[in-house]
């Protein structure tokens, strides 16, 4: 499970579809913060073609993650361990190796971002 901004999510969400035969890979049920970071993951890793999760939705989760982390532009992405590794494995010559990626990184960061 990681906590991400925008930037990251999309990434994240084009990673998760890259090489997969549908693009429908990633979903963002309704659900408790808790069950979206925990719960719907754990059953999408029991799937024969498992999806990643957002998640982090719920307006109480959404209070309580600024709170916490002190940021208020964070949502979650669950991704059952196979699915990482397989996402993983897309990573050399993918678009986080190219420009735009890195020009995201950059203005978000002031020009100090590191490329992955």
């Amino acid at each position: 499970m990681f906590l991400v901004d925008p930037d990251r999510l999309s990434a994240l969400v084009v990673l998760a579809n890259y090489d997969r035969e549908t693009n429908d890979n990633v979903c963002m049920p309704y659900g408790a913060g808790c069950q979206t970071i925990g719960i719907f993951g754990y059953h999408e890793a029991e799937s024969e073609i498992p999806r990643a999760v957002v998640g982090l939705t719920d307006l109480s989760a959404r209070h309580y993650i600024a709170r916490q982390v002190g940021r208020s532009d964070l949502l979650s992405f669950t991704v059952p361990f196979g699915m990482f590794q397989e996402m993983e494995s897309n990573v050399a010559g993918s678009f986080l190796e190219r420009s735009t990626w890195r020009a995201l990184l950059e203005a978000a960061t002031g020009g100090t971002a590191s490329h992955r």
